[in-house]
C-alpha cells in the first residue's frame, strides 16, 4: 500500500543503474521523482521508455544544474504533490532503497525532521573504507559541523537522506548550494529553522532494517529468480553484514543472469579487496571500466590498488580519468592531493613507473 513518501533520485550518468534501483524501491513510497539533470546518457529517456512503474515522474533540466539543482527540482515536485516525506537517494546503485522505511519512520513519528545517513558508526564499515577517505570525510565532518551545529554528525557528505516536507517549506531552495555541497548548505540551513536532525547510528535499529531488507530481497528472487539487481541489492546487505560468502554466491548469480552489470563487478571489487585478494578486486573494477568506462568509482578504487602496490604511472591514469569524470565532489580534491603526490615521484629517479 502506497503511502504519502516521495523519493526523489537526481540522474546523471546513471543509465547503467536507474532502473534496478527504481525496481527496488519499496511498496510504501508513493511518488519516485526522477530528475534529468540533462544527463547525457539520456537517463530521464530511458526511465520513462523502459520503466512501468506508476509511481513514477521524470523531469528534466535543459542544461545540468549540479546535483543541488537536481534535487531543488525533485523537492518542488514532492512538494506540489503533497507528500509528507522526500527521500533522497542517489541512481548509481550505492544506496540500498530496502531501508527507506529506517530513514522515514522517525519523522512520520514525529522524532525528528531530517534523517541522514551515516556509513561510520559500525567498525566493519570503516574498514572497508580506503584510508584517505576516511581521512578526507574526517576533514569534511569537522568542517560541517563546524559551519552548520550539528555536531553529533559524522558523515555530512552521505547523500541517504529523509525529510519533513513541512521543513522544506521554511527554507529557501532558490538559495541552496547547486553544487556537491548542496548536503552541507542545506543542513546549515536547517540548523537556522531549528530543525531535528536524526543522524541513522542506532545500530540495533540498522540490523534490524537489514534484516527486514535481506528477507524482502530473498522473497523477491524466490519470486523472480532473474531479478539481477534484487540479487545486488542482496549481496550488499551479506556484505554490510559481513556474510561475505553469501554476498559473493548473490553477486556471482547477478551476474550469471546479466555478465554486463558494471555494478555486480564493482560490488564483487569491493568485496575482493575487503578480504584482501587484490588481483580479484582489480579483475572486477577493469570488468566494470570495460562495461562503461565513465565509473568513477571503479577508476578511484583502482587508483587506489594501483597506487599502493607500487604501479604508479597506472595509478596516475586512474586518478586523472577520476578527475575528469568527478572534478568538483569531496573526494576529487583527495584525488588532486594523491595524484600531485605521485607526479612528484614520477620525476624522480629511480621511481618504480
Amino acid at each position: 500500500m502506497h503511502e504519502n513518501i516521495a523519493v526523489v533520485i537526481p540522474c546523471y550518468k546513471v543509465a547503467a543503474h536507474i532502473l534496478g534501483v527504481i525496481a527496488a524501491i519499496p511498496p510504501r513510497v508513493g511518488l519516485i521523482v526522477c530528475v534529468d539533470d540533462a544527463c547525457p546518457e539520456g537517463s530521464g529517456k530511458l526511465v520513462e521508455s523502459q520503466c512501468r512503474d506508476s509511481r513514477v515522474r521524470v523531469l528534466y533540466h535543459d542544461t545540468n544544474q549540479g546535483i543541488g539543482g537536481a534535487m531543488v527540482t525533485g523537492y518542488r515536485a514532492a512538494l506540489e504533490s503533497g507528500a509528507a516525506v522526500a527521500v533522497k537517494i542517489d541512481g548509481d546503485g550505492q544506496m540500498d532503497p530496502g531501508l527507506i522505511p529506517l530513514f522515514v519512520d522517525p519523522i512520520l513519528s514525529g522524532k525528528c525532521d531530517y534523517t541522514k545517513g551515516n556509513r561510520f558508526f559500525r567498525p566493519e564499515n570503516l574498514r572497508g573504507m580506503p584510508v584517505v577517505r576516511l581521512v578526507g570525510n574526517g576533514i569534511l565532518s569537522f568542517m560541517t559541523k563546524l559551519s552548520t551545529g550539528y555536531w553529533d554528525l559524522f558523515d555530512p557528505t552521505n547523500g541517504y537522506t529523509a525529510i519533513r516536507t513541512t521543513i522544506l517549506n521554511e527554507i529557501p531552495l532558490e538559495k541552496i548550494s547547486r553544487t556537491y555541497f548542496f548536503e552541507s548548505d542545506l543542513l546549515f540551513r536547517l540548523n537556522v529553522v531549528r530543525a531535528v536532525v536524526l543522524p541513522m547510528t542506532d545500530d540495533a535499529d540498522m540490523r534490524e532494517a537489514m534484516t527486514e531488507a535481506i528477507a524482502a530481497y530473498q522473497k523477491a528472487v524466490s519470486l523472480d529468480p532473474q531479478l539481477a539487481a534484487a540479487y545486488v541489492n542482496l549481496g550488499t546487505l551479506y556484505f554490510g553484514t559481513q556474510q561475505y560468502e553469501k554476498a559473493a554466491n548473490s553477486y556471482r548469480r547477478a551476474l550469471s543472469i546479466n555478465p554486463d552489470y558494471p555494478l555486480a563487478h564493482f560490488n564483487m571489487g569491493n568485496l575482493y579487496d575487503e578480504l584482501g585478494d587484490t588481483d580479484q578486486a582489480q579483475s572486477h573494477y577493469q570488468a566494470a571500466l570495460k562495461l562503461d568506462p565513465n565509473y568513477a568509482d571503479a577508476h578511484y578504487n583502482l587508483a587506489l590498488l594501483f597506487q599502493s602496490s607500487g604501479k604508479t604511472l597506472k595509478a596516475v591514469r586512474h586518478w586523472q580519468t577520476y578527475l575528469k569524470l568527478d572534478s568538483s565532489s569531496a573526494w576529487s580534491a583527495i584525488a588532486r592531493r594523491e595524484l600531485d603526490k605521485l607526479s612528484t615521484a614520477l620525476v624522480v629517479p629511480g621511481t618504480n613507473r
